[in-house]
This record gives structure tokens, sequence and C-alpha cells, in this order.
């Protein structure tokens, strides 16, 4: 029997004060080849087709794919994600003759954005007054149009543009 040994988020943040926030499945298939229920050293499986529907706040998508050779699928990414929490299911997994056995294992996963539970504004004000404290000077960026200087001059938005990407 295969089945899925583990499903995750994997997040990244872009944009000014990593505003953006975008997610990917990524889920490792397992063969229980001694049929000794899901452990950590049933082999990987390679190849195997996976489906996957991910929900969240005006998400519906489904997503597809095959395990590489480490038996990992890893999805496209969905970007810029609206904050709240959001849930991928396996709705499926097959290869060849293999059963796909939904009892071992673990099918479902949740995830929250924001992920440090305080807003990408608050986390980017915080970085501001770091950064102005670093350099000596302090933003008083009044018109919140991130025009206020730091680092002698570097603008707030391209140092967090540099730095969050």
């Amino acid at each position: 029997d295969i089945y899925v040994a583990a499903i995750d988020f994997d997040s990244r943040q872009r944009g000014k004060g990593g505003r953006k926030h975008d997610e990917r499945i990524v889920l490792t298939v397992r063969n229980d080849d001694d049929a000794d229920g899901a452990d950590g050293s049933d082999p990987v499986l390679a190849g195997v087709t996976v489906s996957v529907t991910v929900t969240g706040p005006g998400l519906s998508a489904n997503l597809s794919g095959t395990t590489d050779s480490l038996g990992v699928f890893t999805s496209t990414w969905l970007s810029n994600l609206p904050d709240g929490t959001y849930t991928a299911t396996v709705t499926s997994i097959s290869l060849g003759s293999f059963d796909w056995n939904a009892s071992l294992g673990t099918n479902t996963a949740t995830h929250t954005i924001p992920h440090s539970g305080a807003s990408a504004a608050a986390s980017a004000e915080a970085l501001d007054q770091l950064m102005a404290g670093l350099a000596g000077t302090t933003s008083n960026d009044a018109e919140d149009d991130d025009s206020d200087p730091l680092l002698g001059g570097l603008q707030d938005n391209l140092l967090i543009d540099l730095l969050f990407g």
C-alpha cells in the first residue's frame, strides 16, 4: 500500500515588507512494503501521480503532478494569497498496481497566513524602526508613502525590496 507520509505548506513572502504571501504544497509518498503500517523506514516512491485540492479565502485550487526520485511532489506556487486559513487535502495518489491506503499517514494539512500572527504592515513598520535605529536616524513617514529616507538617502521601499525581494 502507498500513502502520504507528510504534507506541508512551503511559504514565501515577497514584495515590500513581505506583504505578498505565496504558498505551495510539498508532500512525500511512501510504500508500506512490509505491511507494518506507516513508518519512516518505508521506501519513498518516484513517479506517483498526486492530486491535491487547496481551499481558503477566495481560493479553490486543484493541483497535480508526480513525485520525484525522493518521493516528493512539489506544487506550483499559489501567489498573492490573502490572510486566512488554508487547507490542503490529497484527493488521490496512484502508481500502477499499488493501492492507496488513505488510512495510513496523513492526507490533510492546514496553514494560516499571516505566519507570525502580526500583519505584514506591522512587520514592515517594525523593520523601518529597526533600520532607523541601526542607522542612528528615525523615520517620520507621516504620509505612510514610504518616501522618508533612511541610511543616508536610501528610500524605505528600496531597502525593504532589497532585503525581501
